[in-house]
């Protein structure tokens, strides 16, 4: 039996997705930092935590993106992850960054005279 009228869009399932690097570093300071994800399909990204974003979080095939990061102002360094999946199958790929602190915020100026 079919049905007239009804259309269904098939995802493209991707063989392969991988990102341009599985690890980065970002400064404390706020930040923007463009990275290429490459796929032979449609994926989609999201990302664990709120001070982290990433722009567009879908795509079909090969993509530049952009990571966003907010200051970094607590005393620890903190880290996020990114992860990458196919639409069709599920299956993951996971970016891991990390965010430095910044060491000489709270330092006072110091002046050095040369005798």
């Amino acid at each position: 039996m079919t049905l007239a009228g009804c259309a269904q869009k098939e995802i493209e399932e991707s063989k392969a997705i991988m990102p341009e690097e599985t690890e980065y570093v970002l400064p404390a300071a706020a930040s923007e930092r463009t990275i290429t994800i490459y796929a032979d399909g449609s994926w989609v990204a999201d990302v664990t935590e709120d001070w982290l974003s990433i722009d567009p979080t879908s795509g079909e095939g090969t993509v530049p993106v952009v990571l966003s990061a907010e200051a970094n102002t607590p005393d620890t360094a903190r880290e996020a992850k990114i992860i990458i999946r196919d639409p069709a199958t599920l299956s993951e790929v996971e970016v891991t960054v990390r965010q430095k602190i910044e060491r000489i915020r709270d330092i006072d100026t110091v002046t050095m005279t040369q005798d």
